[in-house]
């Protein structure tokens, strides 16, 4: 395999085209096959930091009584005979990338004699080197063991799979098949009929996915998605990186086996999974955390809606995007039948892959946030790794728990092993304090308690328990201290700032203009983001009086466009800040694309929709740009 990728690459161009030709037509007759989707998104962010080692999947298989090393080590051989998918590499020609299937391979396995009393320190050393340490997955096998011999009776065994090539039902497929060869060879027999059936692979699922019509799924999640929120204002502590950093941490609370039981009996009075019951108080939980009512989270999915593919091994898990509005009106039995519906129908839809649904809704993709996301919720329990039938000689799946690699800013996990729950959180630590965490972690809890005794409460989060958790963002902590600034300034300054797309909006009125770069100098020793001033004739107020904020964040989001679009056509250049203000010899409104005509129909309009002038700051000149 690592000739071809060597010979590939010593092709000319016309050579390389030629070649692909071949392999779009034959290239089967090569064992060389295009990626599914899922591998795709796998491919991209793997490009991103080669040396990454965050898609490490690492757990770990004890044996006991008469298994002997050599037994496992054959059984291994065998394993990765019989799954392509634990032989296959990576090739990629300019921009075409391939999959392909070695027929033979070594199996990297490092073994190991060691004492019962060392287990524990070489475990976790072991655990800690595995999985920080990268696949090149265009020239060795995404799959790698170290066994452990601790005695006659015990051995460990720690596998590492690169997520390209797994999901965590493949975990469970090969926790299952391994143990069926290990008892063929005790018993002294060999005989395929006596393991998990192969008539299916995992390019026999590439080929299903690239025939598969996919509109019903695209238009579902189109309309779903429509007017969602894709940006999640989580209670950050720390300014958000400009490159994406992926450290982590995680925390985790335990519910006892009664309170575990009532969440079961709970669910089951309802007709809802406990899946359901856990996202609907998580909704409740980043609702009151991040201070938004509508609210986006990614879920992973075994989109193994194939029978056929039940037992094949590979990445077949999928995201989906679920969406909610939450209604302070509404009970929280209202809320968990919405999110029950929601739930059950993104199941049915859950074969569209993410990047397609990404590249249809046209979000623009950051280096340092997730598209669409930023928090993932997901439940597994002993069944997904096949760890409910076991038997002594091969043990369950154990998965270390290890502070390592995030790939979003929070992932909310639930886990029911033994039959009880456990919540945990993984967080970013450049984002989040473990204090900040912790509080939410708490909050999540009492919120679950609660609403299992008080289910026909409404969604006020107005229980003592809840009422006094505060939160707020970094960006919002700064927010306040511009706004501190402004007042500061001028004790008759009516200010506002809105926080939008890595930018501070600064809405003011007064009598006379501000001597904007002398601000600057301040609100530079908190945020070195772009700030705009925006000097309005006067403000919007709703019924109770207030500053009518929904506005305001309407026009921030589409001053930033005007800003992002001139900086795009080059008619900008990256200033420190911005500045507009009303026109009144002007008549067409900035948030209109019509002309606004002086009658009386208008007048609400008129009021409400203030034409903007733009005027450019750079290096504190001030120079006016026509629009």
């Amino acid at each position: 395999m690592e000739q071809i990728g060597e010979r590939i690459k010593k092709l000319d161009s016309k050579r390389k085209k030629e070649f692909v030709s071949l392999l779009q037509k034959e290239g089967k007759k090569y064992n060389i096959y295009p990626l599914s989707s899922e591998q795709k998104r796998m491919w991209y962010l793997y490009k991103i930091e080669r040396r990454n080692p965050y898609y490490n999947v690492l757990f770990k298989i004890n044996f006991n009584k008469e298994i002997s090393s050599a037994v496992i080590k054959k059984a291994l051989t065998k394993m990765i005979k019989r799954n392509s998918i634990l032989r296959t590499m990576i090739i990629e020609i300019e921009e075409y990338v391939y999959q392909s299937i070695a027929s033979h391979v070594e199996i990297p396995l490092e073994y190991e004699k060691c004492n019962v009393s060392e287990w524990k320190d070489i475990y976790n050393k072991a655990v800690l080197e595995e999985k920080n340490k990268p696949f090149d997955l265009e020239n060795e096998i995404p799959i790698r063991f170290r066994l452990y011999e601790l005695s006659d009776n015990k051995k460990e065994l720690i596998i590492v799979i690169h997520h390209m090539f797994t999901d965590g039902w493949s975990m469970g497929l090969f926790r299952k098949e391994l143990q069926k060869i290990c008892m063929n060879y005790l018993l002294d027999e060999d005989r395929e009929e006596k393991v998990i059936d192969k008539k299916y692979s995992y390019i026999d699922y590439v080929n299903w996915q690239q025939k598969k019509d996919m509109t019903n799924e695209l238009d579902y999640w189109m309309k779903r998605l429509n007017n969602a929120n894709m940006f999640t204002k989580l209670p950050t502590d720390f300014r958000r990186p400009k490159e994406e950093v992926f450290d982590g941490k995680n925390l985790k609370k335990v519910f006892t086996e009664a309170e575990s039981n009532e969440v079961r009996n709970f669910a089951k009075a309802n007709k809802v999974s406990v899946y359901t019951f856990f996202l609907s108080c998580f909704y409740l939980a980043l609702s009151k955390m991040c201070n938004q009512n509508k609210l986006t989270v990614g879920t992973p999915v075994l989109n193994r809606v194939e029978e056929t593919f039940h037992n094949v091994m590979g990445c077949f898990a999928n995201t989906i995007v679920l969406s909610q509005n939450i209604s302070e009106s509404r009970t929280f039995l209202e809320l968990l039948k919405n999110v029950n519906v929601m739930v059950l129908e993104g199941m049915e839809y859950q074969s569209l892959p993410f990047e397609i649904l990404v590249e249809k809704i046209g979000v623009k993709r950051e280096k340092n946030i997730n598209p669409i996301f930023q928090v993932m919720f997901n439940m597994e329990n002993d069944k997904l790794f096949g760890n409910e039938k076991y038997d002594d000689c091969v043990g369950q799946i154990d998965i270390p728990n290890i502070n390592s690699k995030v790939q979003f800013d929070l992932i909310c996990g639930i886990l029911e092993k033994s039959g009880e729950y456990s919540i945990g959180f993984a967080y970013k630590t450049c984002l989040f304090s473990e204090e900040t965490m912790l509080k939410a972690l708490d909050l999540y809890k009492k919120i679950v308690k609660h609403y299992i005794k008080e289910s026909e409460d409404f969604l006020t989060l107005n229980f003592a328990e809840a009422e006094s958790y505060i939160f707020s963002s970094y960006e919002e902590k700064v927010r306040d201290k511009i706004s501190n600034i402004l007042q500061e300034e001028d004790s008759l300054f009516v200010n506002k700032v809105v926080y939008y797309n890595n930018k501070y909006f600064i809405y003011y009125c007064n009598n006379k203009n501000i001597t904007a770069d002398k601000l600057m100098e301040k609100i530079k020793e908190y945020t070195e983001l772009e700030v705009v001033f925006v000097r309005l004739i006067d403000f919007i107020y709703d019924e109770l009086g207030e500053i009518d904020e929904t506005i305001l964040i309407n026009q921030s989001k589409k001053l930033d466009n005007k800003v992002e679009k001139y900086k795009d056509e080059d008619i900008l250049n990256n200033c420190d800040y911005y500045e507009f203000e009303h026109d009144v010899y002007e008549r067409e409104y900035i948030n209109e694309d019509v002309l606004i005509k002086d009658n009386k129909k208008d007048m609400e309009i008129k009021n409400k929709m203030k034409n903007i002038r733009f005027l450019v700051v750079e290096n504190y000149q001030r120079s006016n740009i026509k629009l």
